[in-house]
């Protein structure tokens, strides 16, 4: 359930297509190993609290992190062009 609400959340959208199988290994043991509390509240409660989601948020942007692909540059903003003068007026 956390893996999939992840890639919900836009989690996995930096991380290339290849290495996803082992990110999504890697969400599963930190939230083991992390939040075993975290998953038993959800499995006991079959909610996703707020509170809940911020943890399962932090603990998949940290593994996230290892294996994403770096955030792209921000383009250049193209200069403006100039307008055009008007045509004088006709008398």
């Amino acid at each position: 359930m956390a893996v999939i609400y992840a890639a919900n959340q836009g989690h996995l959208d930096r991380v290339p297509v290849e290495t996803v199988p082992e990110v999504n290994e890697a969400i599963r043991r930190e939230l083991r190993e992390r939040g075993a509390d975290l998953l038993a509240e959800i499995r006991d409660t079959k909610e996703l609290s707020d509170e809940a989601a911020a943890k399962i948020d932090a603990i998949v942007a940290d593994v996230v992190k290892r294996y994403a692909e770096p955030e792209p540059a921000p383009a250049a903003a193209a200069p403006a062009e100039e307008a055009p003068e008007p045509a004088p007026a006709a008398a």
